[in-house]
């Protein structure tokens, strides 16, 4: 039987088993589709957009890599989403329309992942905020913004 540590009103697609990737103290975490809300997310949780905007969201943040969200999607949901494991091959796939993202500390809004590296981002400063602006047209109840991630 699943516990819950909380009740998230979204459309939860699946769960992640953290001992896949690495050892980790919970079981698994749920993993969402275009959440409505993220104020029961945790601080810094990562997620992914694929090029038709949709947000694919792990309500974790220092268990699951973007690498392992975009694994369990390629098993789970049958899409293909391109990650990149250092920041060169994040620009490049981001410029094909798949971005990563992780929540603002526990603020109500995401900023690129710090896999991009701060100094990637500003050299490609349109990409992300012609995406940006496209998430938050599709997006009400939160934003996607342009900025360094707050440690």
């Amino acid at each position: 039987m699943k516990t819950f540590k909380k009740i998230i009103n979204e459309i939860l697609i699946g769960y992640m088993n953290p001992t896949t990737f690495r050892n980790s103290p919970q079981d698994e975490f749920e993993v969402y589709k275009n959440p409505k809300s993220i104020k029961n997310f945790v601080p810094y949780a990562r997620g992914l957009t694929t090029p038709d905007y949709d947000f694919y969201i792990v309500d974790d943040a220092w268990n699951i890599l973007h690498t392992y969200l975009g694994s369990w999607l390629k098993n789970n949901v049958n899409i293909n989403p391109l990650i990149g494991k250092n920041s060169s091959a994040a620009i490049k796939n981001a410029k094909r329309g798949w971005f990563l993202w992780q929540r603002q500390r526990n603020k109500n809004y995401f900023i690129p992942s710090s896999i991009y590296e701060w100094s990637n981002i500003q050299k490609n400063f349109e990409l992300f905020d012609r995406a940006a602006f496209e998430l938050n047209k599709k997006f009400n109840n939160y934003k996607f913004e342009i900025e360094e991630i707050e440690l």
